[in-house]
């Protein structure tokens, strides 16, 4: 019921926003959804205990494109999140397997993806499980997303986050399906090219570039930070302060064909939100993580894994000009006459308002990726000497079903649930329902500034105001992921917390700090990270100050006040059961079986079919402004991207400079079905510019011969 009026009002694109009409609808009539997704289970490959191991320390790497063809949703912006009509930078995921001298093993791979999801990680595990021969299960593999707000959406473990985590809605089990088989490759890939090899840890600090956005609820902790941080060297700016800046990398070089180690790649950890890119970017595009990752590859050689720490409350200190503004309600322009009825009010975006604030965050994000990979480069030179084979690996994995009894006697809500700050947006992308009035005229509290309290709520989500009615009365049990993986890995002499969520920065070094009195022998007090993001997502994870703010982050805690103090007591307890030896027999791994109700499938997979007979250039190639344009007709979207390697590539021929369809200089973008076939675009706007009488090649890849397009600019 709830949802077929829900899908109504998406429709008819009414003056008020359609699932709140629909909320509103369901509230006053104060019935549970009666038709609810279909919920399944998800595999438990759990590992086979260690064998003997070949006595040295074994790694490999992998990368694997994931880029989905045009027509997904964004994740992460809410309502805000566009339909992708192409790419920027191409979304890729990297994967670091590691075995110790005894035969421990552990997986890392680091997507480009808004959140990790439960249903993703367990369909990975199970095919690595089944190509590795039980050597890694679900509970030797860490899944996490780099938050990127310009990758796709409809993989999620709860359909509430398939339906309302983008303006596109829905889940596609065929893109799980591709995207699993993506993620999957890279991590087998990884683990078949394992060769001996050296590596080392580093913890440093990088200031300046992250910032704490919500200075509001954090003030509200109090006293110094439960883990000690280095000295801030920006003493009276608590925005720039009141972070953690602490980046642990581990360098990992191998054995070539010829016995020498050389440089293989790193898996780095930093806290700084995926967010460069505004919501009103509509293409794919990695974000930071991917320029930093990219540049160190460019100038270090080998793969880096560029994975998000407690970035909850910690956005990039981005300037003002890179956020655009919300739509805004106002008529639709239309030809009418004396008969026509008025056409109704609608949500409308400002194209020229929507390109300048791109613009400037397409700037910032290139800028700040260039600054981070050149801070994390001298991280990485320092480490040469530190190398050593003899790096040691245990791990310790739990699976917890958050509806439980237990769970509820350790203080968990019964349900999640989210609040009328959650659904106003975050200070990195307001939605079109911030301050929004019921029929112009009665508050909701849809207000990230506070006023989503209920100071007269005293049940376990108290103080917290829901969107009208409890949601468990709307919208029944599985609303959102009902259980948590957690895992806490020892590689060498560092200490990693897993968690599957945004935590912010004070409740992270909570959870430092309990783990830190359980670390095992040969860990030093400060050789400990939480890794966020990663193999699930239970939205946002607070302390129970900063709950009790109701803020942002407040609003999208799911479970209550008590989460991120729940969370620390199993981070302690997993990193209690690692002991100094590594054996299987002092770590746990309980993996358990996992439900989830994703939704109902729809399918957002655009069509495929073959390219023209002959290529056709749509027009005359021009340069405008600063920029490069071509378009060109071609193959269907679902022909052209997914893609294993570039698809165009743009010369320069005064000076030979290059850039292909993966770099952020450049943008493809499609443009719909034509009668002479698929009309695709390509940008690409030169770091250094356009100078008069300049000439460029656009050579399509996927032609043979190749094409190429000439153009000139006068």
């Amino acid at each position: 019921m709830w949802r077929t009026t829900e899908h109504m009002f998406r429709t008819r694109r009414d003056r008020a926003a359609s699932w709140i009409c629909a909320v509103l609808l369901a509230s006053l009539l104060a019935v549970p959804a009666c038709t609810l997704p279909e919920k399944f289970e998800l595999p438990t490959p759990a590992s086979e205990p260690a064998t003997e191991g070949e006595g040295v320390l074994l790694a490999g790497f992998d990368l694997v494109d994931i880029t989905p063809p045009p027509g997904f949703g964004l994740f992460g912006y809410g309502p805000e999140g566009k339909r992708a009509v192409g790419y920027r930078t191409r979304l890729q995921v990297r994967a670091l397997v590691l075995e110790d001298g005894d035969g421990q093993r552990i997986a890392f791979a680091v997507v480009d993806l808004g959140v990790m999801s439960t249903l993703v990680h367990r369909r990975v595990a199970q095919q690595v499980f089944e190509a590795t021969d039980s050597a890694i299960g679900a509970d030797r593999l860490i899944l996490s997303a780099t938050h990127t707000h310009s990758g796709p959406g409809h993989y999620l473990s709860a359909w509430t986050l398939n339906d309302f985590g983008s303006g596109v809605a829905g889940y596609d089990p065929e893109f799980v399906d591709w995207l699993t088989d993506g993620i999957a490759d890279a991590v087998i890939t990884a683990y078949n090219g394992r060769r001996p090899a050296k590596a080392a840890w580093a913890i440093d600090t990088v200031w300046g570039h992250t910032r704490n956005r919500s200075l509001q609820a954090y003030a509200l902790n109090g006293g110094v930070p439960a883990f000690p941080l280095p000295p801030c060297p920006f003493s009276g700016n608590d925005s720039l302060c009141k972070v953690n800046p602490r980046w642990a990398m581990l360098r990992v070089d191998v054995r070539d064909s010829a016995g020498a180690f050389r440089p293989a790649g790193t898996l780095s950890i930093f806290a700084i939100h995926g967010t460069g890119f505004p919501s009103g970017s509509n293409v794919y595009d990695a974000d930071i993580h991917g320029v930093v990752a990219r540049t160190l590859e460019s100038r270090l050689g080998g793969i880096h894994l560029f994975a998000n720490g407690t970035q909850g409350d910690v956005s990039p200190n981005w300037p003002f000009e890179t956020r655009c503004d919300p739509p805004t309600i106002r008529p639709t322009r239309r030809p009418g006459g004396p008969r026509t009825p008025a056409p109704k009010d609608d949500w409308h975006d400002a194209p020229e308002h929507l390109a300048a604030c791109v613009s400037a965050a397409k700037a910032y994000v290139e800028d700040v990726g260039a600054a981070l990979a050149g801070r994390a480069g001298q991280i990485y030179e320092n480490l040469e000497s530190e190398l050593a084979p003899d790096v040691s690996i245990a791990r310790a994995y739990e699976t917890v079903d958050l509806t439980t009894d237990e769970a509820r006697e350790a203080g968990l809500c019964e349900s999640g649930e989210t609040g009328t700050a959650a659904v106003a947006g975050g200070p990195d992308g307001l939605t079109r329902f911030a301050g929004f009035k019921l029929f112009g005229l009665i508050p909701l509290g849809l207000d990230p500034g506070g006023s989503g309290i209920d100071s007269s709520r005293t049940d376990c989500q108290g103080p917290k105001r829901s969107t009208f009615l409890p949601q468990s009365r709307m919208f029944g049990s599985f609303a959102f992921s009902e259980y948590a993986q957690f895992a806490v890995v020892r590689v060498g002499d560092v200490l990693i917390g897993t968690v599957p969520g945004e935590v912010t920065t004070e409740a992270g070094l909570r959870m430092l700090a309990v783990m830190q009195a359980e670390r095992p022998d040969g860990v030093p007090a400060e050789n400990l990270t939480i890794l966020g993001l990663a193999n699930g997502d239970l939205r946002y994870i607070t302390t129970p100050e900063e709950y009790g703010a109701q803020l942002y982050e407040g609003g999208s805690n799911l479970y209550g006040p008590q989460t991120a103090v729940v969370i620390a007591e199993r981070l302690r307890a997993l990193t209690a059961s690692l002991s100094s030896d590594t054996s299987d027999s002092g770590s746990r791994a309980q993996v358990d079986s996992i439900l989830v109700r994703p939704g109902d499938p729809e399918s957002h997979w655009p069509d495929s079919g073959p390219r023209p007979d002959r290529l056709r250039i749509d027009g005359r190639p021009i340069c405008r402004g600063d920029t490069v344009i071509v378009r060109w007709f071609d193959a269907p979207a679902g022909s052209m991207v997914p893609a294993s390697g570039p698809v165009l590539e743009f010369a320069r021929e005064r000076d030979g400079v290059r850039a292909d369809d993966g770099d952020i200089d450049t943008e493809v973008r499609g443009r719909g079905m034509r009668r002479k076939g698929y009309l695709w675009e390509a940008r690409w706007t030169p770091p250094d510019g356009i100078k008069p009488g300049d000439q460029f090649s656009l050579t399509l890849l996927r032609w043979e011969g190749p094409p190429r397009v000439r153009i000139r600019c006068d």
